[in-house]
């Protein structure tokens, strides 16, 4: 190609080089301008816009949306009991019966029904101590744990300090929900699509365009719904008669993402 250009510059008839210089330049401008017509266009939140407005496609935008929402959690899981250990297994069981009875009556005194209330670890084993590389019979160690399910969270502080007044030794851990997620993860998706909408109508209007379509629409990957809170702040202050500090159990908020790629139809 070089050498049909140097060829035909370097001919005795200017008249045919100077076309050919012509046809050069409108080439170059005419794939500079269609390239340029579909390149991305970055929007505010810095995803990719694209406007395509080339010969080869109907016209279209191309953008993404993003919603988020939040929620106060409305339930707590908690799991609580009792581990005990005696010189036999029989004493072990038997101590450990007796305290998950009161751990029970103290739950239901609270009005947690039966339902939300379900044994979670239940297990009896020896237990050994190792002394200059020798095994020795300690005794045995029983654990009882309950999984409660609390619909009333402002009450969870109060269900640790009652069944650790009567012999629960054991919390493992703390779990906050929402049981409408489903719902809020559906509000979350609605304002990914208006996010994108609203993109698009920018973008259209700017480009001088006008929307008359949506072409396609595709959820795309974002954070997963929140899985319940696992980690949770306790801290002690005086309860309202001044008797004694009570637990007050901090749930914060749950978030909810949702992201979408839409092609609206432009004219």
């Amino acid at each position: 190609m070089k050498s049909f250009f140097r060829n035909m510059l370097e001919t005795r008839e200017p008249w045919r080089a100077t076309a050919v210089l012509i046809l050069a330049l409108s080439l170059i401008l005419v794939g500079g301008v269609l390239w340029s017509s579909r390149l991305p266009h970055t929007d505010a939140a810095g995803d990719p816009a694209v406007v395509n407005a080339g010969q080869d496609a109907k016209p279209s935008i191309q953008v993404e949306g993003h919603g988020r929402i939040s929620g106060t959690p409305d339930v707590a899981w908690v799991t609580l009991g009792v581990e005990t250990e005696a010189e036999t297994a029989e004493k072990a069981l038997s101590d450990n019966a007796r305290v998950m009875d009161d751990i029970r009556k103290t739950i239901k005194t609270l009005g947690i029904d039966d339902r939300d209330v379900k044994t979670a670890v239940f297990n009896t084993q020896a237990v050994y101590d190792y002394n200059e590389r020798r095994r020795v019979l300690r005794g045995y160690q029983t654990i009882h744990l309950l999984q409660v399910t609390v619909r009333r969270v402002d009450r969870l502080g109060e269900l640790l300090d009652r069944t650790g007044a009567v012999g629960a030794n054991r919390i493992d851990g703390v779990q906050f929900g929402v049981e409408e997620a489903a719902a809020l993860q559906k509000a979350a998706l609605e304002r990914a699509v208006s996010d994108a909408r609203a993109k698009a109508e920018v973008l259209a209007e700017k480009s001088g365009l006008k929307i008359v379509g949506v072409r396609t629409v595709v959820e795309l990957p974002s954070n997963p719904s929140p899985m319940p809170r696992m980690m949770y702040d306790i801290k002690r202050e005086a309860a309202y008669s001044g008797a004694s500090p009570a637990t007050e159990v901090l749930p914060g908020e749950l978030v909810w993402e949702a992201a979408v790629q839409m092609v609206f139809d432009v004219r």
